[in-house]
């Protein structure tokens, strides 16, 4: 909902930069002197870009830091995944836990690390 909001607050400066646009246009198209319109529409739109805005009106003021760590329902993936990632590690570990029989590798890492590092 907030997001929203953010988003209806930007919207709405960009309706008055695009009216500023418009609005000099015009005026660009109606005036002889191309040369002093575009500076005037530059001086309008920052003057308009650089007014400040007040945080307590703004939607920035009911905006919390957990809506930012939490982002979006669509980052969080399928309702399956947890499912199917749980599935994928039961598995895997009853493989290699139970199953998997013991190789040499498995022995050599049996020995203390002396016995194994000692020089013949």
């Amino acid at each position: 909902m907030l997001s929203k909001q953010l988003w209806r607050s930007f919207a709405a400066r960009n309706k008055i930069v695009n009216g500023l646009f418009k609005h000099n246009q015009k005026k660009t198209q109606s005036s002889s002197i191309v040369t002093r319109n575009a500076s005037n529409r530059n001086s309008d739109i920052d003057a308009e870009l650089n007014k400040p805005v007040k945080y307590t009106t703004s939607p920035a003021n009911d905006w919390k830091a957990q809506h930012s760590r939490l982002g979006s329902k669509a980052e969080f993936g399928p309702w399956y995944e947890p499912h199917a990632v749980s599935a994928s590690l039961i598995l895997f570990m009853i493989y290699f836990f139970i199953l998997r029989e013991e190789n040499d590798l498995d022995l050599l890492l049996d020995k203390p690390l002396s016995e194994t590092l000692k020089k013949e």
